[in-house]
C-alpha cells in the first residue's frame, strides 16, 4: 500500500493515495508498519523499469517525509527472529511468504487492530485472530476518505 500510494507505477490507486494523504488527520491513530514494508518500497520505488525509476535520493526524501516521520515504525525484537522462521515451518510457509509471515507477526506483535494490504489473501491468519485485513479502497471508505 505505501509504494502503491506514493508512486504511480502505471493504474493509479486513489484509495492508497487518500490513505497517505490522511495520515497525521486530527482523529486517526498514528498508523504503524513493518521496517520490511520501508525496504521494500525502496527497492521497488528504485528500481522501477525506466521513466518510473524514483532516483535513490527522492526515494528517501519520500521515506523519510512520507514514511518515517509518520509511521511509527517496527521490527521484531532479534530474540523472535528464530521464532519467526520456527513457525514458518509449522505452517509450511516457503518463498516470498515469508515476508508476508514477517509482517504479519509484527501486527501481532503490536496488537494491530487492521492491516491494510492489497494483498488480503496473504493474512488470512490474521482474520481468523479477529484482525481486520482490508485493502485500501474498504479502508479509505470506511473513514470516509474521498478516493476518487
Amino acid at each position: 500500500m505505501l509504494l502503491a500510494g506514493l508512486i504511480e507505477a502505471g493504474r493509479r490507486t486513489p484509495a492508497a493515495e487518500a490513505l497517505l494523504d490522511a495520515v497525521g488527520t486530527p482523529g486517526l491513530p498514528r498508523p504503524l508498519t513493518a521496517f520490511h514494508c520501508c525496504l521494500e518500497f525502496y527497492s521497488v520505488a528504485t528500481r522501477l523499469p525506466g521513466r518510473l525509476r524514483v532516483p535513490p535520493e527522492l526515494a528517501l526524501a519520500a521515506l523519510d517525509e512520507r514514511i518515517l516521520q509518520k509511521f511509527d515504525v517496527r521490527q521484531i525484537p532479534a530474540d523472535s527472529m528464530q521464532e519467526l522462521f520456527v513457525q514458518a515451518v509449522a505452517h509450511r510457509i516457503d518463498g516470498g511468504r515469508i515476508y508476508d509471515h514477517h509482517v504479519a507477526t509484527i501486527a501481532r506483535s503490536c496488537a494491530a487492530e487492521i492491516v491494510v494490504t492489497e494483498n488480503r489473501r496473504h493474512f488470512t491468519s490474521l482474520l481468523d485472530e479477529g484482525v481486520d485485513v482490508l485493502g485500501s479502497a474498504e479502508l479509505a471508505e470506511r473513514l470516509s476518505l474521498d478516493s476518487r
